[in-house]
C-alpha cells in the first residue's frame, strides 16, 4: 500500500520515470526486483568499488536522481567522477612517491610533405592547409619514479 501511495505522489509531481520504477519495482515477480538490485549494486568496472564509501539506501539514491532531474548524460558523469575518485584513493601511494609518464610524440606536416586535401567552400579561394601542423601525443606507460613496477600499460 505505502509503495503505491509513494507511486500517486511521485506521478503527481511530474515524477513519471521514478513512478515507473517504483511500479516495476513492487508489482513485477520478486525475481525481476532481485535482478534491478543486483544491477545497481554490481559495479560494471572490474571490481573497483566505484560506489562512494558512505552506502545510500536505494531509496534515497532514487530521490537524488528524481529531485536533481538528471538525465543519462549527467548520471553518465557523476559514476565517471566516481571512478576517477575511486582510482585515486585505491593508488594514493603513487601521489607521494611521483609517477613518470612514458610517452611518445611526433610532428606532421612542419616540412610541406603532408599537404591535405581539403575542399574549402566557395569564396574561400586563396585559403590553403599548406601551413597545417599537428603535433600528437601517445601515452605509453605510467610507472612510478623509480620504475619498480607498471601502474598502467597502453596495449
Amino acid at each position: 500500500m505505502e509503495a503505491y501511495a509513494a507511486r500517486l505522489s511521485l506521478h503527481a509531481a511530474g515524477h513519471r520515470d521514478a513512478s515507473d520504477i517504483v511500479k516495476e519495482i513492487t508489482e513485477t515477480s520478486p525475481k525481476r526486483a532481485n535482478k534491478i538490485k543486483k544491477a545497481y549494486h554490481s559495479p560494471k568496472f572490474r571490481h573497483m568499488n566505484i560506489h562512494p564509501k558512505k552506502q545510500i539506501s536505494i531509496s534515497l539514491s532514487l530521490c537524488l536522481y528524481v529531485d536533481g532531474r538528471f538525465s543519462k548524460h549527467s548520471y553518465t558523469l557523476m559514476q565517471q567522477a566516481l571512478v576517477q575518485e575511486a582510482v585515486l584513493t585505491q593508488n594514493e601511494e603513487f601521489l607521494d612517491q611521483g609517477l613518470t609518464l612514458l610517452s611518445k610524440w611526433g610532428c606532421d606536416g612542419s616540412s610541406g610533405h603532408s599537404n591535405y586535401s581539403q575542399r574549402y567552400n566557395t569564396g574561400q579561394e586563396g585559403k590553403s592547409d599548406t601551413s597545417l601542423f599537428a603535433v600528437c601525443l601517445v601515452p605509453l606507460r605510467l610507472q612510478p619514479t623509480n620504475g619498480t613496477y607498471i601502474i598502467w600499460n597502453n596495449h
